[in-house]
């Protein structure tokens, strides 16, 4: 594969994702034993599949972001809706 990734990254994306090696596959329209041979070290011959996998792998991480922001954009809003209502500002949370 491409050096931004490895097969092991690959199986670790998959597992993070909630995925099946089946449902990999069938999002990247090929066969199961495909997905299972890349998880084992074998390289995908495609150029197309190489960019699918980089492109998950780049959503992964937008995603994994978001959901480490949500909790603190929440906490956010919170302190933002109470100052509203109050028209004082609470102390503010330390980190």
């Amino acid at each position: 594969m491409d050096s931004a990734f490895d097969h092991k990254e690959l199986k670790d994306l998959r597992r993070r994702m909630g995925w099946t090696s089946s449902d990999l596959a069938r999002r990247l329209n090929v066969a199961p034993k495909e997905v299972e041979g890349w998880e084992k070290g074998q390289t995908p011959r495609d150029h197309d599949i190489i960019t699918q996998i980089e492109f998950l792998f780049r959503q992964a991480e937008i995603y994994s972001d978001e959901v480490k922001q949500a909790p603190l954009n929440e906490s956010r809003l919170d302190e933002s809706s109470l100052v509203q209502i109050s028209g004082e500002p609470s102390e503010p949370n330390s980190p």
